[in-house]
Formats: C-alpha cells, sequence, structure tokens
C-alpha cells in the first residue's frame, strides 16, 4: 500500500562567533528520471524503484549485472548506442515489447506501474531509453516476457546465455568474465552486524541437502569477519513444535575458524516444520544483549536469514512481523517445489523483491546466493528504534544506512547532532528507498560540529514551505513505504559521532503539528493552552460542587416537612438527626 509521508524540517541554527552558521540544504533528486545520467549509484537506485513496486521476483543481480557488462553502468559507450541507455535496449527488443503490450504476462505488470508511477513510464512507443529509469522498466518487463513467467536466471552461466541469445554480442564482452569482476569490486568484509541463521531441519530437508545448507553458511561467512567488534554471527535449527536448537549464539564463537565448527556440528533434527515458533525463539533467545547481540543505541544492523523447504504449520507471517518490528531484516529463502510462496514473502522484510530468494534446488544456496545476499547484507540498514537514541561511528568515507518506522496514525521527530570535535562533519541523505544517494534522495544536508537538525514526519498532511523566525521550514508531500532511510556519510577529516534520536508523539498531537504547518506554535503557546485547559476543568469541578450543595438542600427541605421537630435527639451530621421523643428519623 502507498502511503504518504509529510516532512517537516526544523533546522536549528548553530553560531559561529555569534554569527548564524549557514548549511546547504537541497530538496528532492532523482536522477533516475533525468535524461544521460550514469553511474552505479544511478542503477542502483533504478533497482530499488522496481524492488518497492512489489510485482517482481528476486533477479540475482541480473539487471545490475547487464548495467555493468553493456556499459559500465553507462560509463562506456565504446560501439555502443548511446541513446540505447544504460541497458542498450534495442529497437527490436523494444518493439518486441509493443507487439506483446495485451499479453496476460505484462498487462498485470504495466497496469500497476501505471497506477503507481504514471502511464508514460509504461508507453513503449514513446520511451526515452537514455532516461535510466526507462530503460530499467524496459528491460525489466522484457525479461519477464522472454522468460514467459518463469523464474529469472540465477546461475550466472544461465545468465550469461540469456544475454548472449537476447542482445547483440560484442566479440569483446564475456558476461561471466566481467561479472566476476564486477563481485570483486563489491566485497565488505568488514560491515559490521549481527547476523542470525535459521535452517529448517525437517524431515523432508533430508540430511544431504540440509548439509549443503551448512556448507551455504558457511561459503557466504567466509567472506565477512567475525568478531566481536564488526561481524556477529548466530545459528539455530528447527522442526516440530518446541523444537529448535541454538548451535551459536553472537557471543559464542566469535572468529570464522569457531563459527565454522559450530555450523559443522549442527544437528539434524527430523520432524514437521513450525518456522513461526522457531522465529518467535530466535527474537527471545537470540537477539538478546544476554546472548550477544550488540544493543541499538550502537546502530548495529541486525539480520535474521530463514531458510526453509516447505509451508509451516503455524503462522510464520505473524512471527516475521514481530521480526520486522524489532528492527530486524529478515531474509527468506525457500527452496524446492514444496514451499509456499506467498508464506515466503509475506515473512521477507519490505520490499520482499530485495529480500525474499525462491531457489530450484539445494545446489542453487550454493551457487546463486552468495554473491546477492552478500551484497544485500553489505547494505543493510540499522533500525531506529523510538525513543532509543542512536550513536553512528564511522571513520573519514565511511558510510552508515538506517531507517525510522513511521506509524500511520502518529509522527515522529528525528534529530541528527554532530557531537563537537575539530574536523568531523557528515553528509546526510533522507529518502523513501533503502540507501538514500546523491542519485535518489528526498532531501540532504551537511551538519557539522555542533550542529542540530529535527524533521517532524507523519503518514499524512499538506504541502506548504514558509519561513518559522530564525528557522527553516521545509514540508514536502511524497509517496513511499511508511518508514524514512538515512544514509550517513562521513565527510571530515576525523572521525564522525553523530547521534540520531526518533521520538514517536501521541496520535492527538498529530492534527495540531499538520494544522500549524503554516504558522506560528511556540513554547509559550503550548504553556498558555495548558493553563487555559488546567482553569476550565477546575470551574467545571466548582460549578458541579456548588449545583450538588443546591440539590441537597431542596431535598432537605422537602423531607423536613414530612416530619414534626423535636427538641430531644441526636445530630449525626448536618441534615440527619434522630428524634428520641418520638423515634424516628428526620432531616432538618
Amino acid at each position: 500500500m502507498i502511503e504518504k509521508l509529510l516532512v517537516i524540517i526544523f533546522i536549528t541554527q548553530a553560531f559561529v562567533q555569534s554569527k548564524p552558521y549557514k548549511r546547504s540544504l537541497s530538496g528532492a533528486v532523482d536522477l533516475t528520471l533525468s535524461p544521460g545520467s550514469v553511474g552505479k549509484e544511478v542503477v542502483e537506485a533504478c533497482i530499488l524503484k522496481l524492488d518497492s513496486l512489489s510485482i517482481f521476483s528476486n533477479d540475482f543481480e541480473f539487471m545490475k549485472r547487464i548495467a555493468f557488462v553493456e556499459t559500465k553502468f553507462g560509463t562506456n559507450f565504446t560501439f555502443k548506442d548511446i541513446t540505447r541507455g544504460i541497458w542498450q535496449m534495442s529497437i527490436p527488443m523494444l518493439s518486441e515489447l509493443q507487439a506483446e503490450a495485451s499479453s496476460a504476462i505484462l498487462v498485470s505488470l504495466v497496469t500497476t506501474i501505471s497506477q503507481t508511477l504514471g502511464p508514460s513510464l509504461v508507453d513503449f512507443n514513446n520511451m526515452d531509453m537514455t532516461i535510466p529509469f526507462h530503460s530499467a522498466i524496459a528491460l525489466r518487463l522484457y525479461i519477464e516476457l522472454i522468460q514467459n513467467a518463469s523464474a529469472v536466471p540465477g546461475l550466472r552461466q544461465d545468465q550469461h546465455h540469456w544475454w548472449e541469445t537476447n542482445y547483440t554480442i560484442s566479440s569483446s564482452k564475456n558476461y561471466t568474465a566481467e561479472v566476476i569482476e564486477l563481485e570483486a569490486s563489491e566485497n565488505c568484509p568488514e560491515k559490521e552486524m549481527d547476523v542470525w541463521f535459521l535452517l529448517d531441519g525437517s524431515t523432508s530437508i533430508r540430511r544431504e541437502h540440509f548439509e549443503t545448507s551448512l556448507l551455504f553458511i558457511n561459503h557466504l561467512m567466509s567472506g565477512f569477519v567475525i568478531s566481536p567488534s564488526i561481524v556477529r554471527a548466530g545459528m539455530s535449527t528447527y522442526s516440530s513444535y518446541g523444537n529448535t536448537v541454538i548451535a551459536s549464539k553472537f557471543d559464542e564463537h566469535t572468529d570464522n575458524s569457531a563459527f565454522e565448527n559450530a555450523v559443522n556440528n549442527t544437528v539434524y533434527l527430523t520432524g514437521t516444520t513450525y518456522t513461526g515458533f522457531a522465529i518467535y525463539d530466535v527474537l527471545t533467545n537470540g537477539f538478546t544483549v544476554i546472548s550477544g547481540a550488540r544493543s541499538f543505541n550502537l546502530g548495529i544492523p541486525r539480520a535474521l536469514v530463514v531458510i526453509t523447504d516447505g509451508y509451516s504449520f503455524d503462522s510464520a507471517e505473524e512471527a516475521a512481523k514481530q521480526a520486522h518490528s524489532a528492527g530486524v531484516t529478515l531474509f527468506a529463502v525457500g527452496v524446492g517445489t514444496g514451499i509456499e510462496l506467498e508464506e515466503i514473502k509475506t515473512m521477507a522484510s519490505h520490499p520482499y523483491t530485495t529480500y525474499s530468494y525462491i531457489m530450484t534446488d539445494f545446489t542453487d544456496l550454493l551457487n546463486v546466493l552468495p554473491e546477492p545476499l552478500s551484497n544485500k547484507a553489505c547494505k543493510l540498514s540499522a533500525a531506529i528504534q523510538h525513543g532509543a537514541p542512536v550513536t553512528v561511528s564511522e571513520e573519514p568515507g565511511g558510510i552508515h544506512y538506517s531507517y525510522i518506522s513511521v506509524p500511520a496514525e502518529d509522527y515522529v521527530t528525528v534529530s541528527f547532532e554532530v557531537n563537537a570535535g575539530s574536523g568531523s562533519s557528515a553528509q546526510i541523505y533522507v529518502g523513501l528507498y533503502p540507501n538514500p544517494s546523491a542519485s535518489l534522495h528526498l532531501l540532504t544536508f551537511v551538519l557539522l560540529p555542533g550542529d542540530l537538525v529535527a524533521l517532524k514526519v507523519t503518514a499524512s498532511g499538506a504541502i506548504t514551505r514558509s519561513a518559522v523566525e530564525s528557522n527553516l521550514d521545509i514540508s514536502s508531500l511524497v509517496s513511499g513505504a511508511a518508514s524514512l532511510y538515512v544514509t550517513t556519510v562521513s565527510t571530515g577529516t576525523s572521525k564522525l559521532e553523530l547521534a540520531i534520536t526518533s521520538t514517536l508523539s501521541l496520535t492527538t498531537t498529530t492534527a495540531a503539528v499538520t494544522t500549524t504547518t503554516t504558522s506560528t506554535s511556540s513554547p509559550t503557546a503550548d504553556y498558555l493552552e495548558w493553563w487555559i485547559v488546567m482553569i476550565i476543568v477546575v470551574l467545571s469541578i466548582v460549578t458541579i460542587m456548588i449545583l450538588a450543595t443546591v440539590v441537597l438542600f431542596i431535598l432537605g427541605i422537602s423531607r423536613s416537612s414530612r416530619y414534626p421537630k423535636c427538641d430531644h435527639g441526636i445530630c449525626y451530621s448536618t441534615c440527619l438527626c434522630i428524634c428520641t421523643e418520638n423515634r424516628y428519623g428526620y432531616y432538618h
């Protein structure tokens, strides 16, 4: 579901020698829609936008690899037609799309893209291939058409064959060799993260497939440095309800060799499949500080990789929702013909196109998955929990990714503050897609020591632009998922220490935020409004007391007329007396 976010940015003035420091702040940039834009960032942004539509399956890096092989992400058009763009969509390829536009395969995809992003993006007669996103959409639809609803080829040699069949091949090009070159440049062995593997050990897996899964885990983790300060790894296996076994907690096997041995010694359980229970168990006994997971305030991404070959006997979806809410990115890997496709999709984090993988058999775990999954892990985002400040520490040139969930009915205030210190600075990119960059972002700004920027984000609102006293107030109505993504780039000469805080506000105050975007609301005004409310409450209580006294007085007069007075009696209150002469009670 596409939701709308109102983003209000309040820039607190920093002062240098009693003068306001002028920072640069820029609005939305989307180079994917700019003719002639090129580069790896642009290609990745196009793919992120396609994935966020949630209408395609995972492409196992195929789109990215073709862009590199064909034009080096648009930076090398030697022997190429520059008008065909980054992905070199030829006229025959576009003609085939035009001819098959009414086919069952394309109709639903084209309709969704048209309704979500606009009909011009799927007008095959007028698409401009020099616009990166136009070219990306055309190629993705062409792949779907050629595959005829079959899975996108995942094996490198299968992708090579597809490329040779459908592209005009230059004798100087070798798909496999160039993909290996690309993969070698994308390693991130020292990416900080806490990653846990949850492996289905039910009877349907079979022992040889279970052992292949163990080989995959060790192969994947061989590309990362396991240590207490870099990557912490955990693993458990599961089968029937209540039957989960932890092979390694985050703080038990803290180097690659020790973790590999723990994985190799994992027990094959047999039994049925209760994926939901197993996910809950990981959240309870795995992603906890007592089990070695690092605290949220360190800004370390958390990932859970679930590998299963069949549908769950309990609700894996509900358990996965708990994982998502707990700030854990969930990769869902389904293997074989016995899986439930929708279950894999709903388990995976959003968008499922990025975080779900459907494998034909267990050999694909070793031959297909390591590179795509490793590349996704390199750009994992850390969750900024509401009310739990995060400190981002990055050396010069370092990059940190994070995200903040935005509830549908509430709003959040996100603040960024660079700790005082010479030489440190940060370029902040904020967007509605993961990993915002210079090529695709909602806004960007620079932070120097002592600077503070606060963003107010809500799920709905109106466009306003106005100056509020000495602060800058910018509001923009944008579309996207109910999360705000942040990329922090350390641009200074010394280590960056950046505090990011997200505060959840009550639903009842949302309306006030939305309606006051065009007017000034000061703390003094809020204070006066609070006193007015208190005065009204006190006056209401006093009025009720007066009315109650009057009613009791009237009742007293009415009832006293029904009884004779006596001179001898005991009064227990101002209203009730017991007459000892006549032996009855009366009111006076």
